[in-house]
């Protein structure tokens, strides 16, 4: 066209001159430049032809460049804006330029023009206007000379490289630049970079020069630079370039700055296009290395070590295999589809097997390689991707012994600490039971304890350091920080820290664990604690040191004394005793150093009691507590360490030790009674040495009888008993507490008052303690305030905290309950007066549990996995699960009711107004407009209800059952998940074999009208399954079983298949009983009965129906299950739940019921395991629930889809019809011609996808659409994009699970899978040749394909892509794919015909 345009202007006019001075006149218009641009083009077109160069040409276009293109571009300049049309003119006006400086005849118009848009360039800076000169040095950059205007193109070069980087637009005027900077490095330097010489060299020394700026936001300029110039730094061989040639210019692959740059690029960069510049420079420098041949080496910057690039011929293949495989990992990853990436990771392994040399171990590529791969996973916005990559790097030296690298250090502590500081990446894998631990925190462990062991000794030290430090650095959430800190603990013993290291692990103590969960914060304690025994080189440290350190471990979560922690610690001291640093500065606290734990602990406790000589007066503040928890804990472990060393020899020294240490202590407690005049502030500090001293040496988990320290102590402090108690008497009673400060001082005055009452209750109360002239009046006034308050309203409140505050309710119940049946047992008649006021509180126990969201569901399995560590783990020893876990409060509730007996009428009438609020409970709950789902707060309440209401069926009598019955049976019509309709139909069971009378009710439950009924009579026919534990008790059962066959033979004929499958169970059950009973009124029924149960039993073919018959019959609740036999805890609590689909936070183990030990267990009731197979059973894959239908072959769709999990759900409407012959028919009604492609969008979930899709598959004749719903036609989106297309073109329903059944089915039948998705090995849409019978399978908008469905295909097709955006909207790519086909099916019709 351009052509045309400037032959029809040179036929108009001979002059070229008078034409170029038309179209110099009038507006500067794109359309008036570009058309003078293609005038300037032939004509210069001919003059290299010879026609033309001399005479007038050369003058009229310097007068063109001068006179009009120059100005225009001046002005241009001062006019920023103007958009798109402005960018025409200045690119029109820019190949004209240059047109005119080639046919101007000589070099001196290209250089002025150079010099004045260099001098405007300098001048603008990054304002927009600098883009009009960008476009005039980038048009008659070319035209000069690279000799005799070398110093030019120098400083043209230097300043299109600083604003293309943006150096020159740092500042207020970097935001402006984009577009200067963006033309500079698409347009003027690869200009620049054709001249060679001085240019080039110019830009290469500007970005390789030392000073140059770097970091994250120059990765993407810089790149942008070297990838608009890779074909004068990567030169393709062979050009009429020879070896020498190619010395002249810089080579890029020898600088490792280029490759630090690409290597930032590749895993640094945010946005794809600047990685795929990275990974565009790899692959080029590739292929020159290839075709060139010649050995190349860049070492890095430091200059030892492995090379960042190399090459050489003896190692090509191995070199572009590896280079293959890691541009093929790194293209992969853009994808962020882990069903992608998954099937690649193998390659990453074998990259490594690449990277080490076999003969000396050493790096044949620097690790920074590898690295990059794994950041790019550890930044995806895909878990499971960032997941894969963490637990693919821990698991490296599972296999291979990878050498020492000091980049890898680095790795560790940066990129991968940040990686797993993301709690979801410690979620257990599916399949594993709740408490087994996090598969990536155990594979930490195994790494870090590998990684350290073969660190060099030098190189150690810091390592971990840095690695502790890390922990300091950021808030980690619990779970991390736990696992972090066990890996930790694990490490070999190594001296490795010294106080740096010990001060880094109390910063994590203090800092990082503030707000975490108590057990996972008490547990990370203890590996911290265990971390610092282990790696702390005690010359380097002090005892001051290492008791500060002890200080940030919390006594009630963690190191506690009787504890195997504790003990360790001792052990610890003990052995290192002569080994800490001696300072002889004064330590923390004032003392002066020493190396003896005995004469350090003196110290403190004398430095701690000292009266201070700065004390004023007696208005001060309480001193603080860490000086008394400090010194108390110092003096139990002296003692501890003392009790070691005189383990075998004589015990009398430990309380010589003792009277030592405590002597300040004791002499100063006897003088308070008599003293009126001692400082108030030593005071303060004894009686919290005391109190501390008293709190710290309580042993945990033994009796404080056996424990020799405890017992001395005991004696000692009560000799001061008298002195302490009369001053804390007259300080409490002489108002002698008058300011704000003192009401910390009575606080602590009444614990010390506490703990020596505790004192005297152990060893015998004496009515003439003078402690009793303080305990009495005290008493009075508690007991006063306690009656005043409103019980219930507290108890509200208290249940109402407990949905927030973890802990409070288990509390509340235990003491209760506790309270409830010491009063049982003293007066059984009105033992329960006060807890029937409060069977509200009961009630609310045995439905309590929160439904946790995912993030805390997870530290609910880290818990159970603590907690399943035992004694290992000190804080499980320290921190009661029974006060904090939500199961604790059912478990305490119904160990309550199972000591109850419904012989006692107390007893009775409690249980019985329990269950009846418990069953209107469950009719609010059925009522509530929340929506009700599988494990939903519903669902959990419900089932915790009939849970509690089988808990107390034995004390159920036939008068109450009479006031239930209805309420009982009413609840099996309601829609129920399948757990719950087991309790409903256990218990129902359990009435009728205890209480026959009322089968009379039972069967007119059957009598509702069929459509009140829909599927819940299922749960009729499944009590009916056990009619022989029903009549178990009853001696004629004849005239049940005659009942019970008419009822069932009448819901054998059911249109609904659920309902005909549950009635063929009951009814072999029934029949297998007339037969034992020889009941020969049913003689004319035998040969139909028997007939139709064997029809069924030996179905032929391996169908969906046979299927479904063998899995129901092989169901628990059939098969194994029996009411009676499994009537215990574990089936209620534990068993049922697990194979009824519940989720596990809702399962009790039995074991928990036994490990709570505030309620004792009752003999009377049903504790032992269940003796039947039962608990050994998996959950199978049938699930029963209640579906609401309609009538008619809908409803039978519905149900079948509902039931059976892997089924095709139009075989039920057609059985005995081929897929294919019901599409060709619909087809042949509507009157269209038919193809034999099939288009599966059951993934797809956007319905204006599905819409668009339904549209396509109709305009181009698919035989038939598969969606995941045919309810989808019915939504607006979806309709306003099929403009009614789904009336014309077969739907089909098939839901994802049933995919792989359909797939294999289509398979048979001859057709091609085809999926659409970017693999390694799919096929380009141009090269595949489609089959007339082919299935086209669409992704998931955002997931694609999913792996099991991959395995599945016959052929990944993709569509070629010449952008940057990796991948089109699910319905363009399915409308690409489905015209490729029908264009494809004409061409061979068409052949076919001719």
């Amino acid at each position: 066209m351009e052509c045309v345009l400037a032959e029809a202007l040179l036929s108009q006019s001979r002059d070229p001159r008078a034409l170029l001075a038309a179209l110099c006149r009038g507006e500067a218009s794109a359309e008036r430049v570009e058309t003078l641009r293609f005038l300037l083009q032939r004509l210069e077109d001919e003059a290299a032809r010879g026609g033309g160069g001399a005479g007038p040409l050369p003058e009229a276009a310097r007068e063109v460049a001068a006179g009009y293109l120059a100005p225009l571009l001046r002005g241009l300049r001062g006019r920023p804006g103007g958009g798109p049309e402005r960018r025409r003119v200045l690119r029109a006006a820019g190949a004209a330029l240059r047109s005119c400086a080639r046919l101007a005849g000589g070099p001196q118009l290209a250089a002025t023009l150079a010099e004045e848009a260099l001098r405007d360039l300098l001048a603008a800076g990054p304002a927009p206007g600098a883009e009009a000169a960008v476009e005039v040095l980038a048009a008659v950059g070319p035209c000069l000379r690279p000799r005799e205007d070398g110093p030019l193109l120098e400083r043209v070069a230097r300043a299109a490289l600083g604003l293309a980087l943006g150096v020159d637009g740092a500042g207020a005027g970097a935001g402006r630049a984009e577009d200067a900077a963006a033309l500079a490095a698409g347009r003027l330097l690869p200009a620049l970079g054709q001249c060679g010489g001085a240019a080039l060299r110019a830009v290469w020394g500007g970005l390789v020069a030392a000073g140059a700026p770097s970091g994250p936001g120059r990765v993407g300029p810089q790149l942008l630079v070297l990838s608009a110039l890779a074909e004068r730094l990567l030169p393709e061989p062979g050009a009429g370039r020879g070896p020498r040639a190619r010395e002249e210019g810089p080579d890029a692959r020898r600088c490792w700055r280029f490759w630090r740059t690409v290597q930032a690029g590749l895993a640094q960069a945010q946005d794809a296009l600047t990685r795929r510049r990275a990974r565009y420079l790899l692959q080029r420098a590739v292929e020159v290395s290839a075709e060139l041949g010649a050995p190349c080496a860049c070492g890095p910057q430091e200059g030892t070590g492995p090379s960042l690039f190399w090459w050489s011929e003896k190692k090509k293949d191995e070199l572009l295999k590896f280079w293959e495989n890691y541009i093929l990992i790194m293209e992969t990853l853009e994808g962020n589809q882990i069903h992608v990436i998954k099937p690649v990771l193998p390659k990453l392994k074998s990259l490594f097997e690449y990277a080490v040399s076999e003969e000396d171990g050493c790096w044949l590529f620097h690790p920074s390689w590898h690295m990059c791969i794994y950041k790019r996973m550890f930044e995806s916005e895909n878990k499971i991707l960032t997941k894969e990559g963490v637990i693919h790097f821990l698991e490296l030296y599972e296999t291979k012994i990878l050498p020492f690298s000091p980049e890898f250090s680095e790795f560790i502590i940066g990129p991968l600490m940040d990686a797993l500081s993301e709690s979801s990446l410690y979620i257990r894998s599916p399949g594993q039971l709740i408490g087994s631990g996090s598969p990536l925190g155990l594979k930490l462990q195994k790494f870090l304890v590998t990684y350290v062991s073969l660190l060099p000794e030098e190189i150690k030290s810091s390592f971990l350091l840095k690695f502790i430090q890390k922990m300091t650095s950021r808030h980690w959430c619990g779970i991390p920080i736990l696992f972090l800190s066990k890996a930790l603990a694990n490490v070999p013993r190594c001296k490795a820290l010294g106080v740096d290291g010990l001060l880094a692990l109390r910063d994590v103590l203090q800092c990082t664990m503030i707000t975490h969960q108590i057990l996972l914060r008490g547990a990370a304690q203890c590996y911290l604690l265990q971390t610092a025994m282990n790696l702390v080189d005690v010359e380097k440290v002090s005892l001051s040191d290492v008791s500060t350190f002890l200080m940030s471990l919390r006594q009630e979560e963690s190191l506690r004394r009787g504890t195997s922690l504790w003990t360790e610690l001792c052990d610890w001291l003990r052995v290192n005793e002569s080994c800490f640093r001696h300072a002889s500065a004064c330590s923390s606290i004032g003392l002066p150093e020493t190396s003896s734990l005995n004469a350090y602990v003196k110290n403190l406790v004398q430095e701690c009691i000292k009266s201070p000589s700065w004390e004023t007066g007696e208005d001060r503040f309480m001193p603080d507590w860490f000086e008394a928890k400090l010194v108390a804990m110092m003096v139990l472990l002296a003692v501890d360490v003392e009790g070691m060393k005189s383990q075998y020899s004589e015990k009398r020294r430990t309380q010589n030790v003792l009277r030592i240490f405590l002597d300040p202590l004791l002499e100063s407690l006897m003088k308070f009674g008599t003293n009126a005049y001692m400082p108030l502030l030593k005071t303060d500090r004894c009686l919290q040495l005391l109190l501390k001293l008293l709190h710290t040496c309580m042993l945990k988990g033994s009796s404080t009888q056996d424990d020799e320290v405890f017992t001395l102590l005991q004696s000692f402090v009560l000799s001061t008993t008298e002195s302490v108690s009369e001053f804390i008497l007259r300080r409490l009673t002489m108002n002698e507490l008058s300011s704000v400060s003192d009401l910390d001082r009575c606080h602590l005055y009444l614990m010390v008052l506490t703990e020596l009452i505790n004192l005297h209750l152990k060893v015998g109360w004496k009515r003439g303690n003078p402690i009793w002239r303080v305990i009495s009046p005290l008493k009075n006034a508690s007991i006063q305030h306690l009656q005043e308050l409103d019980s219930g309203q507290i108890m509200y409140k208290i249940i109402e905290m407990s949905a927030i505050k973890t802990g409070v309710f288990n509390t509340l119940i235990s003491y209760c309950c506790k309270s409830w049946i010491v009063s049982a047992s003293d007066v059984p008649q009105v033992s329960l007066s006060s807890a029937k006021n409060y069977s509200e509180l009961v009630l609310e126990a045995c439905i309590f549990g929160t439904v946790f969201r995912r993030d805390q569901r997870l530290i609910q399995d880290v818990q159970t996995y603590i907690e399943n560590l035992g004694h290992d783990c000190a804080a499980n020893m320290v921190i009661e699960n029974t006060k904090r876990e939500d199961h604790y409060v059912r478990i305490c509730a119904v160990k309550f009711l199972c000591l109850l007996h419904g012989s006692n009428v107390s007893h009775k009438l409690f249980m019985e107004d329990l269950a009846i609020k418990l069953l209107d409970k469950d009719d609010l709950v059925s009522k509530c407009r929340t929506r009700y789902y599988v494990n939903s707060q519903q669902h959990r309440v419900k089932n915790r209800i009939w849970q509690t209401l089988l808990v107390l069926f034995p004390s159920f009598d036939q008068n109450f059952l009479n006031r239930i019955i209805d309420k009982i049976f009413q609840a099996g019509f309601i829609n129920n998940q399948a757990s719950i309709k087991y309790f409903i139909e256990w218990i129902i069971i359990l009435i009728l074999h205890k209480f026959p009378q009322f089968l009379l009710k039972f069967w007119d439950c059957f009598s509702y009208g069929e459509e009140n009924l829909k599927t819940s009579i299922c749960t009729f026919l499944s009590v009916l399954s056990h009619l022989d534990i029903i009549t178990q008790n009853i001696p004629e059962k004849k005239p049940i079983l005659k009942q019970a066959l008419i009822i069932v033979l009448q819901w054998c004929f059911n249109h609904n298949f659920s309902i005909r499958l549950y009635a063929l169970v009951a009814l072999k059950k029934i029949w297998s009983m007339c037969k034992t009973l020889n009941m020969e009124e049913f003689n004319a029924l035998t040969s139909v009965i028997e007939s139709s149960l064997n029809e069924v039993e030996n179905m032929p073919g391996a169908g969906n129906a046979k299927k479904n018959w063998q899995r129901i019959q092989e169901h628990f609740f059939f098969a194994t299950f029996h009411p009676l036999q499994d009537y215990c805890l574990e089936t209620i609590f534990y068993i049922f739940p697990r194979l009824s689909g519940l989720v596990e936070d809702e399962w009790i183990a039995i074991g928990k019921f036994t490990r709570f030990t505030d309620i004792p267990l009752d003999a009377g009731f049903q504790w032992y395991l269940s003796p039947t197979h039962l608990c050994e059973l998996k959950p199978g894959d049938w699930a029963q629930q209640d579906i609401g239908s309609h009538s008619g072959e809908a409803d039978s769709q519905s149900e079948w889809t509902d039931v059976q999990k892997k089924i095709i759900p139009w075989k039920n409407s057609a059985p005995d019809l081929d897929l294919e012959v019901v599409f060709q028919d619909r087809v042949a009604r509507l009157g269209k011609s038919i193809s034999r492609l099939i288009v599966v969008a059951s993934l797809i979930d956007k319905p204006t996808n599905l819409g668009g899709l339904c549209r396509t598959c109709e305009v181009f004749g698919a035989s038939a659409l598969i969606v995941d719903s045919l309810q989808c036609v019915r939504d607006k989106q979806f309709q306003s994009l099929s403009v009614s297309a789904e009336q014309w073109l077969p739907l089909v329903e098939v839901k994802p699970p049933q995919l792989i059944d359909f797939l294999q089915q289509k398979k048979a039948e001859g057709y091609t899978v085809i999926g659409v998705e970017q693999t390694a090995k799919s096929v380009d849409l141009t090269q595949y040749s489609f089959p007339e019978r082919s299935l086209l399978l669409l992704g998931n908008e955002r997931e694609g394909i999913p792996a099991n469905l991959i395995q599945e295909l016959d052929v990944c097709v993709e569509i070629p892509q010449q952008g940057i955006i990796r991948s089109l909207n699910v319905h363009v790519s399915g409308a690409l794919l489905i015209w490729e086909y029908t264009r494809q099916q004409l061409l061979r019709h068409e052949d076919t015909e001719s």
